[in-house]
């Protein structure tokens, strides 16, 4: 039953989705691309509790987004909710027991594809531009071709990892380190 009720609040708009469940709380947190807002939901009782907004600022012709989050993970070491501010260049850390942002991590020119390592509390980023498209004005010829590792302890980029054209999705497997 829950299952179902979760798929049907999560079905009501087209826009695309990616969940992150936090086991202390009960909660799945959902973001949705485009939105600039993140939902939490009570697994329990499969209700809305929570609707985030990420920000938005005003340009002279109407709103501008200042956020667009693409992916989440959660790191259950600190209750934080991380996620991919592609239009940002940064990682947004919401505090999943206050559900509010506590910080910003620039990273990369657009983070996409989010995992959490419980083994080693490491959070790999993946930093994509579609090749096909020209760079964005003011960051020059850089390469996207990288996965960031990030320690959920201090919150900073440790390593760049070099990758093949345009990473999108990450994956870890903590069986085989």
């Amino acid at each position: 039953m829950q299952i179902i009720l979760l798929f049907q609040v999560l079905l009501f708009d087209k826009s695309q989705k990616k969940i992150a469940y936090d086991p202390s709380n009960g909660y799945i947190n959902v973001v949705y691309r485009g939105s600039n807002n993140i939902s939490v939901i009570n697994v329990a009782n499969n209700e809305i509790i929570a609707n985030l907004s990420l920000g938005l600022t005003w340009g002279v012709t109407g709103p501008l987004v200042s956020s667009e989050p693409l992916d989440i993970a959660y790191d259950p070491s600190n209750n934080y909710l991380y996620l991919a501010n592609t239009i940002g260049n940064s990682l947004i850390l919401i505090n999943g027991t206050t559900n509010t942002v506590v910080s910003n991590i620039k990273v990369g020119i657009f983070p996409g594809g989010l995992a959490f390592d419980p083994t080693n509390d490491y959070l790999y980023v993946t930093d994509f531009y579609y090749s096909d498209r020209p760079w964005p004005e003011g960051l020059g010829n850089t390469s996207s071709n990288t996965v960031f590792v990030i320690s959920s302890i201090t919150n900073k980029i440790i390593a760049n990892i070099s990758v093949g054209l345009d990473p999108i999705e990450v994956a870890v497997d903590t069986l085989n380190g």
